[in-house]
């Protein structure tokens, strides 16, 4: 709990009977929130134990794992700020909503110096999907066994976030893809982590975010919107299943992001979520269909995480694994959204054609995109 609360809530009271509310409020909160205590009482943890603990002279909240947030909070625009410590992954969790839904900034301690130290994922239903917003991470060189000082501005739907007390920001969001404007906040770790000083207030004039250019890739030809099954657990199975299941199936509409990317965390709720490996396993399949006056070989680019199945007009055509560490232990899994990895040159018939995908996921994340293309300019780079 945050000391301060019971005043906090009288004053409010006390300032709207005197209608000076807007410029009033704003003022008691950075008070307010200035004094941030930890009330284990007021926090609750979605899969590992939680503690309070005395860490390099610090009162720090103990996070084993998962998320961890709290129910009273209540945040949009503004300034938040904590110290972390931890060997693995931890950071910031803004925004929450109630179907677990949210934003989140972590530390990767282990890979400080890389190009991914310091990532942005949007989470949804538990579950995060960073491998398709490589776009948001940052080159940062982290302190051994000591306190990492992070900062969030968040505006709207952008945010800057700074490390260690930096005077610019290390990564910028142009996009905060939740579609979130309020909820609660919390943090998250991979494994042990610790939560000191936490601070959330409105923002200084000074701590105004620079303007934030757009990285939003447009691929004109993407494919906007598919039909969604409800997921399923997923066995080896299941990808030999897709048209005698496809007639047995219910479909609802999904709508994928502005860059094509239909994430499918966003409408399909994992059997167990939030737990990086120990996640369940599950798939779901998409359906497109389409006419065609004739027929001719039609070039479709598409990419995927983590393991897909296509099937076009009832026939099995490809299979693939994109897995985290399938290939090595530095194969991320990422996925190109430019779609210049996998190409199929499809055999449509004149009338109604039908594309049906599985895709299976178990952590990291679980999506598809795909696009028609002119095939006449099409390039290879053999090299």
């Amino acid at each position: 709990m945050l000391k301060g609360n019971l005043y906090f809530n009288l004053l409010i009271v006390i300032i709207r009977n005197m209608k000076k509310e807007v410029l009033l409020i704003g003022l008691l909160m950075n008070i307010f929130f200035a004094t941030a205590q930890f009330n284990i009482s007021e926090w609750k943890a979605t899969y590992q134990p939680i503690a309070i603990q005395e860490k390099l002279g610090r009162e720090a909240l103990y996070c084993k794992g998962g998320l961890v947030y709290m129910p009273s909070s209540f945040f949009s625009n503004g300034v938040i700020e904590v110290d972390i410590l931890t060997q693995v992954m931890g950071g910031l969790a803004f925004r929450i909503d109630s179907n677990f839904n949210y934003e989140d900034v972590y530390l990767r301690v282990p890979k400080s110096g890389a190009p991914d130290a310091l990532q942005y994922g949007a989470v949804f239903n538990a579950e995060f999907s960073w491998q398709f917003y490589q776009e948001y991470q940052a080159n940062v060189i982290y302190p051994k066994n000591e306190w990492i000082h992070m900062k969030i501005i968040v505006e709207n739907d952008q945010a800057g976030v700074f490390i260690n007390n930096s005077s610019t920001p290390v990564l910028l969001i142009d996009s905060l893809r939740t579609g979130n404007k309020n909820g609660c906040i919390g943090f998250w770790s991979l494994a042990d982590a610790w939560f000191a000083n936490l601070q959330i207030r409105s923002a200084a004039e000074n701590e105004k975010l620079p303007k934030i250019e757009k990285k939003i890739i447009r691929n004109e030809h993407a494919i906007r919107e598919w039909l969604i099954s409800k997921p399923m657990s997923y066995s080896i199975e299941s990808g030999d299943l897709g048209i005698t299941l496809s007639r047995q199936l219910k479909w609802e509409s999904a709508i994928t992001d502005p860059d094509g990317y239909l994430n499918i965390n966003r409408y399909a709720k994992k059997n167990i979520a939030g737990r990086a490996r120990n996640n369940s396993s599950d798939i779901v399949w998409l359906k497109y269909k389409w006419n065609e006056t004739s027929a001719f070989d039609k070039p479709f680019s598409f990419e995927y995480s983590n393991i897909c199945f296509i099937y076009f007009n009832g026939k099995k055509i490809f299979s693939g694994n994109n897995s985290f560490l399938l290939k090595g232990p530095l194969f991320r899994g990422d996925i190109d959204k430019k779609m210049r990895a996998n190409t199929l040159f499809l055999p449509t018939r004149k009338g109604l054609n039908t594309l049906l995908v599985g895709v299976a996921g178990v952590v990291n994340g679980w999506g598809f995109m795909g696009q028609f293309v002119d095939g006449t300019k099409l390039a290879y780079n053999l090299q």
